[in-house]
């Protein structure tokens, strides 16, 4: 049970509230927290560890949606007993998407489900709905029917759109990835995130932070706080963080193609202000290539004129002909949310 106790270490690339789920895990996994135990407060957690108490609510909400522990109101947070384990998993894309050729996150998410299925003896079953964006409005029956044979008995959903209302009310156990509204929803931390590119451009010298992202200025599968947190971040350092260096996609983009053409015009059109930023992040990497290009179009001089900070995730690899200072995210730590 010490581990409970030991200080978190900020050193290491894994997000505080991720470190705090994994020492419950492997406390309840070990034994030393057994079935019934009661947790401490979220407020006495956050003060023994000198973390925000928001931090603590990430990782016991991880935790929850694991179904480690449960949350009974006036009483307090206990350990869960484990239920009957799952043995065939569905795994629902787009057929759209393309699991297989998909180069950047749901390629290296689907990758990281596949290994920790096959470690756990879980039958993982791919289900690609070949239909037409307007048809999946609506239920779609071989899914259903796998659903209703017990072909699969649990279902993780690699879509949080408006268009999938309907996945969201199946009769099995869900977990869905993307949005932060919904309750089995599992999502990377944009706060993390944000505050690492904000400290990494702090680090090479920068004053003056920018954004490139493909994510619209409305909310959107729960990623509507990264721009909001890195504004955050730079004013806390002191950095400039004007609304005309956030670059926002304005419509839907399909495919790589699509969102390296968004990260060319858009660096394109960020250079040709007046008055520039000295640091720049882009997120996530699928827009990346259209932003280096740009970069080596326009001539600009890599740190000297502008450092930049991008978004990779682990696994899938990201090529960058100038200096860049890559802010990796582990799509294997949502993958065994997920799960």
């Amino acid at each position: 049970m010490a581990e409970l106790s030991d200080p978190l270490d900020v050193r290491l690339p894994r997000a505080l509230h991720v470190q705090i789920a994994d020492r419950y895990r492997r406390a309840m996994d070990d034994g030393d927290l057994g079935p019934g135990a009661k947790l401490p407060s979220n407020q006495l957690l956050a003060r023994q560890w000198g973390v925000n108490v928001n931090t603590v609510q990430r990782a016991m909400v991880m935790l929850v949606r694991e179904n480690r522990i449960s949350r009974v109101p006036h009483r307090g947070t206990f350990v869960r007993e484990r239920t009957e384990r799952l043995g065939r998993i569905g795994v629902y894309y787009r057929a759209a998407h393309g699991v297989v050729t998909e180069p950047h996150y749901l390629r290296a998410l689907h990758a990281q489900l596949q290994d920790l299925m096959w470690k756990e003896e879980l039958e993982m079953r791919i289900m690609a709905d070949p239909r037409s964006r307007d048809e999946q409005r609506r239920p779609w029956p071989e899914l259903m029917e796998a659903i209703q044979r017990r072909t699969i008995q649990g279902l993780i959903v690699t879509v949080t759109d408006s268009d999938h209302l309907w996945l969201r009310r199946l009769p099995v156990p869900l977990a869905i990835q993307g949005s932060c509204e919904l309750p089995n929803a599992v999502q990377g931390d944009m706060d993390h995130m944000a505050r690492l590119g904000v400290e990494r451009l702090a680090k090479q010298g920068s004053q003056r932070v920018g954004l490139i992202t493909a994510h619209g200025r409305q909310r959107e599968h729960g990623l509507w706080s990264y721009p909001q947190e890195l504004i955050r971040h730079a004013r806390k350092k002191g950095l400039e963080a004007r609304a005309s260096w956030q670059m926002f996609c304005g419509g839907s983009m399909n495919g790589l193609e699509d969102q390296e053409r968004y990260g060319f015009q858009a660096m394109h059109q960020l250079w040709s202000q007046p008055d520039r930023p000295d640091g720049l992040v882009v997120y996530p990497d699928s827009v990346a290539g259209g932003v280096l290009k740009a970069v080596l179009k326009l001539g600009i001089d890599v740190p000297g004129t502008l450092k930049l900070a991008v978004h990779r995730n682990v696994g899938v690899g990201l090529f960058s002909p100038v200096p860049v200072d890559f802010l990796d995210f582990d799509p294997r730590d949502v993958a065994k949310a997920l799960l």
